[in-house]
């Protein structure tokens, strides 16, 4: 994932400059931009949508005392998707409209899922079980006890009432 990251980052703004040098040879200069711009306010009004639609389902799964693990995760997708409309670009917008696909988007959260629920798995099969080695899994602490009646407590001097 790492990887993927460091190559989008890296590789991400050359492919936006090239599709920018594309684009503004065919329609010009003054339409490209014009063109970023509807996406940018389009790519708004629609996250905003989605995001107060997505808003009100997490709150309704909470009254019904359920986990709304989805709706919190589409809610994520949906600021992504945000970030990047806002984000001069074809290539960033290309991405963030497909984001703004329920479809798309829920399929894209279950990648994830999945794919970090395997490293998960792998991490903790890497760790072995409970109690296995010192892992930080127990600790011990010693003390001492005193058992102090309440007639004994209310004439000593304690730390915890000053």
């Amino acid at each position: 994932m790492f990887v993927v990251l460091v190559v989008l980052f890296a590789v991400g703004p050359f492919i936006e400059v090239a599709i920018f040098i594309a684009v503004g040879r065919e329609i010009g200069i003054v339409s490209t931009i014009g063109l970023c711009l509807l996406f940018a306010v389009l790519g708004a009004l629609i996250v905003r949508r989605q995001g107060l639609a997505t808003f009100a389902r997490v709150q309704s799964e909470l009254r019904a005392g359920h986990v709304p693990a989805m709706e919190l995760a589409e809610g994520a997708a949906i600021f992504a998707a945000g970030a990047l409309l806002i984000t001069p670009g074809f290539f960033s917008d290309a991405v963030g409209f497909v984001l703004l696909i329920p479809m798309a988007r829920r399929a894209i959260i279950r990648l994830l899922i999945h794919h970090f629920s395997k490293r998960l798995i792998l991490m903790q099969e890497r760790a072995g079980p409970p109690g296995n080695g010192d892992h930080g899994r127990h600790v011990t602490i010693d003390g001492e006890a005193e058992e102090i009646n309440k007639e004994d407590a209310a004439g000593r001097d304690s730390p915890w009432r000053k």
